[in-house]
């Protein structure tokens, strides 16, 4: 009997995470697969918890948001993953197309396939959507300092309101594969995925399987740039506009005097940050036909969940 091993953050989904566990168990024993649950207490268990797991595993089930997936993802990139997001943010499963219900759980397990996702490295941190230095680093700083403020996408929204009003936005020298290629960029996002967060778009041609990164610079805004980039990025298209500047690479590097920088939406300090990609690094159960914004495509599986 194959094992399946839940990583649950308890809090996620406020408690949603928790309370399908159960059913979720059920239903797996149902399915013929033998199902254990570990339950989260505190930042770093879920990477931690992860990296000891051995090969009597046969899949992870990381039931939360974005920051659970990252850390069971620098916890091991050994034993295949699947996700059920009922986190504040689901980037990566908005980019996939994959749902928070146990319906869609088991479909997965039944039909779906796993295939390599090339992950970003971010100065040793892995990741499968993002890094960003800039702008939106301050954000993300102001985010995680401020743990008492209000929830999620509240948080977020007066954070950046804050620093928007500060107009303190040092520029931030890039590095394509070595060469340098552009000065004074105000924020540099280093895309693996099409998604920065769920419906929001800033590297709109970027692909988990191509063995390369994508990159979106654009120039300290304007509160009017701000709000004409933040409608384009919502409606998942280039920005027209010849400040800003889209190009590929396989190693980036962001530098610069006072530039913060997060990774999936962790503040991870200040610049230098270097970033590169890691080809086909963590194999993922992911539904035969994509319903993310490659909808109705057909995935090419390495292999199917019943052979790994």
């Amino acid at each position: 009997m194959k094992r399946v091993q839940l990583i649950v953050n308890p809090i996620s989904g406020k408690g949603q995470a928790a309370a399908a566990v159960p059913t979720i168990e059920a239903r797996l024993r149902r399915l013929g697969y033998e199902p254990a649950t570990f339950v989260t207490r505190r930042r770093g268990d879920a990477r931690d918890f992860a990296a000891a797991l051995d090969q009597r595993t046969s899949l992870i089930v990381a039931l939360g948001g974005d920051g659970t997936l990252n850390e069971v993802i620098n916890g091991q990139t050994r034993i295949p993953l699947a996700i059920f997001p009922v986190g504040t943010a689901n980037a990566f499963a908005d980019d996939q197309g994959i749902r928070g219900t146990v319906d869609f759980l088991e479909a997965l397990l039944k039909d779906g396939v796993l295939r390599g996702f090339d992950l970003g490295d971010a100065g040793g941190k892995k990741f499968l959507n993002m890094a960003s230095c800039g702008i939106l680093g301050q954000i993300h700083r102001a985010f995680w300092e401020d743990r008492d403020g209000p929830d999620g996408a509240v948080r977020l929204f007066t954070k950046t309101v804050q620093v928007l009003r500060r107009r303190r936005f040092p520029p931030v020298t890039l590095w394509q594969d070595g060469r340098p290629v552009r000065r004074g960029a105000g924020i540099v996002v280093v895309g693996n995925t099409r998604t920065y967060a769920p419906g929001v778009s800033f590297t709109p041609d970027a692909s988990p399987f191509d063995g390369a990164l994508d990159v979106t610079t654009l120039p300290a805004p304007s509160g009017f740039d701000f709000l004409r980039w933040t409608l384009g990025v919502l409606r998942g298209r280039r920005l027209d506009d010849p400040r800003i500047g889209y190009l590929r690479a396989r190693v980036v590097q962001m530098g610069g005097e006072g530039i913060d920088c997060h990774v999936d939406g962790e503040y991870v300090g200040q610049a230098p940050l270097t970033v590169s990609v890691r080809p086909r690094s963590v194999r993922m159960l992911v539904p035969r036909v994509a319903l993310g914004p490659e909808a109705g495509r057909e995935a090419a599986p390495d292999v199917s969940l019943s052979a790994a």
